[in-house]
Formats: structure tokens, C-alpha cells, sequence
């Protein structure tokens, strides 16, 4: 949870922080 909402909140920075394939799909869907 906290990773997904530090994704989204970041925004690229986030996805790129965190590579993880679900955090990626959500970046570009939102």
C-alpha cells in the first residue's frame, strides 16, 4: 500500500524508484 500511493504521488520519480510491474501499470493507467 504505502509503495502504490508513494508511486502515484511521485508520479515517474516513483515508478522509477520502484520497479515493480504493478506499480508501472497503475503509473501509466492514472
Amino acid at each position: 500500500m504505502t509503495a502504490g500511493i508513494g508511486a502515484v504521488g511521485t508520479g515517474g520519480t516513483g515508478r522509477d524508484t520502484e520497479p515493480n510491474p504493478v506499480l508501472v501499470v497503475v503509473d501509466p493507467s492514472l
